[in-house]
């Protein structure tokens, strides 16, 4: 397999993205929130020092339980520049590579967990979600999706074992220089 793509990501496209990466830590805190009202509703009618805590609880608990709505536009606010603009994207049967003009990553495909894929984008979660890339799905033809999924079903992961322990892909340098 060799797909190589250009395109360009957007403040919309990554909310899309961090809103699908960060699934299971909302998921956490908004199940926390939601305990914590219900902990605390009944102790409002009890009046007192009680009623006061399980107010404060309960703040506490709305926050969690909203928060998460707000993350996706909150990150991608303090983004740096270079995550948006012209990615160019790499694949290979052996290595996965994404360079902009500023930055390039190469990782070779064993150090994925499976990929997770949402209606715009293929999430790449490095072993133990120490981190993540994604492949924006516009950016394909048809072909080049049927043949990446392929590939992608075809994958099997390695066994816990076998996994790096450290974080983080193994080649990480800075592009070259363009003229």
């Amino acid at each position: 397999m060799r797909i190589e793509v250009t395109a360009d990501r957007d403040r919309a496209y990554l909310r899309h993205v961090i809103w699908h990466s960060a699934r299971r830590a909302r998921r956490v805190q908004v199940l926390l929130g939601a305990f914590l009202l219900a902990y605390a509703i009944p102790g409002i009618t009890v009046g007192g020092i009680v009623a006061t805590a399980n107010g404060g609880i309960m703040l506490f608990g709305a926050i969690l339980v909203a928060t998460p709505l707000r993350w996706p536009s909150a990150i991608v606010r303090n983004v740096s520049e270079h995550q948006f603009g012209p990615h160019r994207y790499v694949l290979t049967d052996d290595r996965y590579e994404v360079s902009t003009p500023t930055h390039q990553h190469s990782v070779a495909w064993e150090e994925f967990d499976p990929a997770q894929e949402t209606s715009r984008a293929y999430i790449l979660w490095l072993h133990g979600r120490t981190g993540r890339f994604d492949l924006p799905k516009a950016a394909l033809s048809a072909e080049q999706r049927a043949e990446f999924e392929a590939f992608l079903a075809g994958r099997r992961p390695r066994p816990k074992a076998e996994r790096r322990t450290d974080t983080g892909p193994r080649s990480v340098r800075p592009a070259a220089p363009r003229a």
